[in-house]
């Protein structure tokens, strides 16, 4: 073989050799790109007293330069401390495209579950790259010295051509349901407590218009210091 046809060779396994190695770091960096979506879930407040409502919101944050068109969800969480009363969407998709088929899921409070959340743009190469809500729950506390972790399963997010693309782990957050005494939500009933109730003394209201007003009297009286007082130590 020509000196001539030997650089021809070598120039062309070169050549094949840096055509490979760009589709390859290409690749990789599509799924680098691809896995740093993530789907978060997130209680408006991490601690709640009993019989107050709350939401839970499940969002999700695209990875650099990725477009997505839907995704879906189950959620779990304890049923001893929290009730799921209601789903909405959110804004993800919304806010760009008010034409979407949000799907609401079924919810089971016995169990703790709610399955089959979707939501999907509606229109051909709609899709987004901005974060935002995909579903917004309404939750009311339930037992007073109880937590609750929230956890999402059969996450899928999905690109406009129908292919979903690499999640992390989801984010788990929790709510602690303190002790309706607990004013100062910092996990126990002590005198604390009895100073915030204190500092409302005497004062009027419509029945229960702040949490001290415990009997719903409209006013604020030693009545209620005594109820606190009664409670010292609870959870």
């Amino acid at each position: 073989m020509s000196q001539h046809k030997v650089l021809l060779a070598i120039c062309g396994v070169l050549v094949w050799f840096v055509l490979m190695s760009v589709i390859i770091i290409g690749s990789i960096r599509e799924v680098k790109t691809m896995s740093e979506t993530v789907m978060t879930v997130t209680p408006s407040a991490p601690v709640v007293t009993a019989g107050q409502q709350f939401t839970v919101t499940v969002a999700i944050t695209p990875g650099t330069g990725v477009s997505i068109a839907g995704a879906q969800f189950n959620l779990g969480w304890n049923p001893a401390a929290v009730q799921v009363n209601s789903v909405a969407e959110g804004t993800i998709f919304k806010a760009t495209d008010p034409n979407t088929y949000f799907m609401p899921g079924t919810i089971n409070n016995t169990n703790g579950t709610l399955v089959n959340v979707a939501d999907a743009m509606e229109g051909a190469g709609e899709s987004v790259t901005a974060p935002g809500s995909l579903a917004v729950i309404t939750c009311t506390a339930l037992t007073a010295g109880t937590t609750s972790a929230f956890t999402i399963s059969n996450a899928i997010v999905g690109r406009p051509a129908g292919v979903a693309v690499p999640l992390s782990s989801p984010t788990i957050n929790q709510a602690e349901i303190a002790s309706v005494w607990d004013l100062n939500l910092d996990g126990t009933v002590n005198a604390a407590d009895m100073v915030i109730c204190a500092g409302f003394f005497g004062q009027t209201g419509t029945p229960g218009w702040i949490p001290e007003d415990f009997l719903k009297a409209g006013v604020i009286t030693v009545l209620d210091l005594i109820l606190i007082g009664q409670n010292f130590g609870a959870t």
